[in-house]
């Protein structure tokens, strides 16, 4: 039985925590240790072991094999020097957090850590999610961080820590970007006719049937130009996107900005 610790229980943490629970396909002990977190709040999470306050009180139950840091990065430096409490140079730190590097986690201790970006697709079990491993992480720990993070959703692995800053503003932050789309799309939609109702419902579901798609053939040149007849309505939106290349120049610039602000905030 892998014992497991979530520091951390949040919509992140929580997310994981009850994909795991409900999966019931791996033989885990899973505890929660988040001040603010009680039992009620999520039916999948009641079945937990326990539940700490700190990591002083988790000391008494420890060590664990695994430790879930899904706390936010601002927070981890008021609890770095505790990590000691309940692991050993034999667990696996899986950490959630944006922008804190293997290093700074690792700090003095000698647990083995792998880095994760997940985005919030994970409470549906839909998100994209890239690892890093730091030094000493075995095949057996990466397989044991795959199969975690796989109950929410993919899971892809980097050679290059620096590559988080990319999967950030890819994946991490790419839902915002659909979201902005639908929202563009819809009053595009409002302001040819359709009432906000019918223009929002539309370009929600017309997002669904794209996803799907895409989750079936994985190709979007592909898809692209099946639905796109020659000099019909579609090349014209195309032709407009396309136009200075300015949908490509705007996306382009868009992940050049977020991937610069995650380097900053590292």
């Amino acid at each position: 039985m892998t014992r497991l610790l979530f520091i951390g229980a949040g919509r992140m943490g929580s997310a994981i925590i009850s994909r795991l629970i409900t999966s019931g396909d791996m033989k885990l002990d899973i505890s929660i240790c988040d001040p603010y977190f009680s039992r009620g709040t999520n039916p999948a999470l009641d079945k937990v072991s326990a539940i700490y306050p700190t990591l002083e009180a988790a000391e008494i139950d420890g060590p664990f094999d695994v430790i879930v840091l899904a706390i936010k990065p601002q927070l981890f430096g008021k609890l770095a020097h505790l990590l000691k409490l309940v692991t050993t140079q034999h667990s696996l730190v899986i950490s959630v957090m944006a922008g804190i590097a293997v290093d700074a986690i690792r700090h003095t201790h000698d647990y083995s850590v792998v880095r994760t970006m997940p985005n919030i697709g994970a409470a549906h079990g839909h998100s994209a999610t890239a690892c890093f491993a730091g030094p000493y992480v075995t095949e057996a720990g990466r397989t044991l961080a795959t199969r975690i993070m796989e109950k929410i959703g993919s899971v892809y692995w980097v050679k290059d820590e620096e590559l988080l800053h990319a999967v950030t503003a890819v994946s991490g932050s790419g839902p915002a970007y659909f979201f902005a789309f639908v929202e563009a799309l819809a009053n595009a939609g409002k302001d040819l006719g359709l009432s906000p109702e019918l223009a929002k419902n539309l370009a929600i579901d017309t997002l669904q049937s794209a996803s799907a798609s895409l989750q079936q053939m994985r190709d979007p040149s592909l898809l692209r130009d099946a639905v796109t007849s020659p000099s019909g309505t579609t090349a014209a939106a195309l032709a407009a996107f396309s136009s200075n290349n300015d949908l490509s120049n705007l996306v382009s610039r868009a992940t050049r900005a977020a991937n610069a602000r995650s380097i900053e905030l590292k």
